[in-house]
């Protein structure tokens, strides 16, 4: 278990410090004026966004400090992106006191947490693709 909490630690950790070197405009994403490989499949061949289409957006505007452009490319990027923090110290916690564990009640709020997170993203894009069908 401690080695899936130091994978989730990494992601988190690496995901948000690119988020601080991310910059956006009306071409893409770039990454130390790289432009962003990844381009949402759905999006680019049918015309209809995924339920993360604009999610690198919004964690680039968050980077910046500017949740109105967050909220502007996805409705539920801030809350992502504060997801994403709070991993940092849980994940943190968990790979020092291994192999204790947390107290349940900790997990329970992390996973509670996690949990409306995806329900939110997946109730976000199905009234999108309501919209998109009326």
């Amino acid at each position: 278990m401690r080695g899936v909490h130091l994978v989730i630690l990494f992601f988190c950790v690496v995901v948000l410090i690119a988020s601080f070197f991310l910059s956006v405009d009306r071409a893409g994403v770039y990454l130390f004026g790289w432009k962003w490989p990844m381009r949402c499949f759905l999006y680019h061949n049918f015309g209809i966004k995924c339920a993360f289409c604009g999610m690198s957006r919004a964690f680039a505007a968050m980077g910046k400090g500017d949740l109105a452009a967050s909220w502007s490319y996805h409705r539920l990027g801030p809350a992502v992106f504060a997801f994403f923090i709070l991993q940092v110290p849980y994940r943190m916690w968990a790979v020092l006191v291994w192999p204790r564990r947390v107290p349940k009640y900790i997990r329970a709020i992390i996973f509670a947490s996690g949990a409306v997170i995806v329900a939110g993203m997946f109730l976000n894009w199905i009234f999108y693709i309501g919209g998109r069908l009326l």
